[in-house]
């Protein structure tokens, strides 16, 4: 099984397992808002000092480009190591944003690029000239070349950065919204968002979809788009590890039938040792005739009352679960079904000699009576 789907949530088809890895990047990802929220204490003297060059406002959120396009790159190979990751990690989890308002920052901005290169005059930042806005005239076109050249002061290179900067504003189209773009972590804001928080997000990006869902879709339409509800059941129906690990490897199309065996290297036919058909896990469950029996003993049981005047179990409910979209009223019905899968699994791999006493034996010690 890939990580990537080991790490989703149950609905998902996953079992929420830790991903150090992943939780080392949220981290990352989270010291940066925790810097900007503490520039002015102790600990973050050193840290505000390295970042100002390249992120005038301190503020991560307002960066619109990727690590690599970073500028000026000189002294983003200079950062350490660790400030160095925490920049990739956050610019790598975060969109580009494709429009560019009056409350956008000025520098390191996909929108503005000189020759294909993002901007980033350090004279300019220093003296506080960071967001759109401050270097517009009502018009949105930048500011005279005489009223910056006194806020800056810088002599040697200004006309070449005053020209660089006009150019990328005229390619682009500048909306009216004055306020910072509030950018969100799973439904937090920025400044606000925890280690947790930026976890779940590279969670979603991460999520994968199961390769059998696309076999159990071709050979059982019905249950096309209600996955949640089938990855559910393998948790609200039962407490027991067992009876869930089982469903769960059958959903997955992990359980290891001959086929699987064969690939493995573990058996020499991929046939039934008793119908000598394919041992697909549909066979294996419910078309073999060493198991039929023992679902006909779960059908009496369950449907013996006429007046309820209910169907028997289908291949489908079999496999998935009985009436999986109202589990809630079905639970005693699945716990049987899974309850006998795990016979049949018991039966075929050890040496019982009558699944049906197996299965009342199963009952009995979970204090069910059939």
């Amino acid at each position: 099984m890939k990580r990537a789907l080991m790490i989703q949530g149950y609905e998902n088809g996953g079992v929420k397992m830790l991903d150090i890895g992943m939780m080392q990047k949220g981290f990352l990802c989270a010291w940066g808002a925790k810097i900007y929220n503490n520039h002015q204490a102790t600990f973050a003297a050193i840290p505000t000092w390295l970042l100002k060059p390249i992120v005038p406002s301190l503020n991560l959120s307002t960066v619109n480009s990727k690590f690599e396009g970073l500028c000026p790159q000189e002294r983003v190979k200079c950062l350490p190591e660790f400030y160095q990751r925490m920049l990739k990690e956050f610019l790598d989890s975060k969109e580009i944003c494709g429009e560019l308002n009056l409350g956008d920052m000025i520098w390191n901005n996909s929108m503005l690029q000189y020759h294909g290169h993002v901007l980033n005059f350090e004279g300019w930042s220093s003296v506080g000239l960071v967001y759109v806005n401050q270097i517009l005239g009502i018009d949105h076109k930048i500011l005279p070349y005489d009223e910056l050249f006194r806020l800056v002061k810088i002599k040697a290179i200004f006309m070449f950065e005053y020209n660089a900067l006009k150019h990328a504003l005229q390619q682009c189209t500048i909306k009216d919204e004055v306020e910072q773009r509030e950018y969100a972590v799973s439904g937090t804001l920025w400044g606000k968002a925890k280690c947790k928080d930026y976890v779940q997000n590279l969670l979603i990006k991460s999520k994968e979809r199961p390769h059998a869902l696309n076999y159990w879709e071709r050979n059982f339409p019905n249950v096309s788009g209600k996955w949640t509800q089938l990855w559910n059941i393998c948790y609200t129906t039962t407490t027991e590890p067992r009876l869930k690990s089982l469903q769960w490897k059958i959903l997955h199309r992990v359980y290891p039938t001959n086929i699987l065996l064969k690939k493995m290297g573990k058996s020499h036919s991929d046939l039934c040792a008793v119908c000598h058909e394919t041992d697909t896990l549909e066979h294996f469950f419910v078309d073999c005739m060493q198991v039929k029996p023992m679902w006909q003993r779960i059908e009496r049981s369950l449907f013996n009352n006429p007046a309820e005047n209910r169907p028997g179990i289908t291949n489908e409910d079999k496999i998935f679960g009985y009436k999986f979209n109202e589990i809630n009223n079905y639970v005693l019905e699945n716990v049987l079904i899974m309850i006998g899968k795990l016979c049949i699994s018991k039966f075929k791999y050890g040496e019982y000699p009558n699944l049906c006493v197996l299965l009342e034996r199963e009952c009995a010690v979970r204090n069910i009576i059939l």
